[in-house]
């Protein structure tokens, strides 16, 4: 993985013609060993949920999706000049959890506290991707922390989410990082292509 200093994405890691794509922050490993200890306590109820491991989850500011291997540099370049105009905040989980589709969920998620500095940084990389021609729904920015999801055809079970009691914490964003999604029949697997560390905030510098 690579910082703003070293700049961009290394060729080795866009080898194939298409990668999947999505920009996020981090998680910190103490916070996730706190949701992973909280998600642990709903895993004997529903078998047929897939729950990521704790080091893998993340924030998605930006689902880019299947990417041409070509275009992979130029969105890291992207990625660093927006990087280097929005400054470090903090984000807090409430220790609430919900769930996307309704009845037909397939989606549990941990609920993030409301964050107009994250989805600023959420804004700020879409418009750069819409400039190297990804398009997104107009739907405004919701972030999430996911804790499981459903199978095909499956969905997450009615009171699931009521029954997580997770940590309401707080963190600081310091950094930007563009993934990739390997897929696999047991779940995904994401890798870290390159980083770029936001500024610092204010009263910091």
């Amino acid at each position: 993985m690579s910082d703003s200093a070293q700049g961009g994405v290394s060729p080795a890691s866009a080898e194939a013609s298409r990668v999947r794509l999505f920009v996020a922050v981090d998680v910190p490993e103490p916070v996730g060993r706190a949701v992973e200890a909280a998600a642990a306590r709903l895993r004997p109820r529903p078998r047929h949920l897939r729950w990521p491991r704790p080091a893998s989850w993340h924030i998605t500011v930006a689902f880019l999706g299947w990417t041409d291997a070509a275009v992979v540099g130029a969105v890291g370049e992207a990625l660093a000049r927006t990087a280097a105009r929005a400054r470090a905040f903090s984000v807090g989980l409430t220790g609430r959890a919900g769930t996307f589709g309704g009845t037909r969920a397939r989606v549990l998620w941990a609920e993030l506290a409301p964050s107009p500095a994250l989805a600023d940084l959420a804004g700020k990389v879409q418009a750069e991707m819409a400039d190297l021609g990804f398009e997104f729904d107009q739907r405004a920015f919701r972030g999430h922390l996911t804790l499981a999801r459903a199978g095909r055809g499956q969905r997450i079970p009615q009171g699931l989410a009521e029954a997580y009691e997770g940590p309401a914490t707080s963190w600081e964003v310091r950094r930007l990082t563009l993934m990739r999604s390997h897929l696999a029949r047991a779940g995904s697997r994401y890798e870290a292509l390159a980083s770029w560390g936001l500024e610092p905030r204010a009263e910091d510098a």
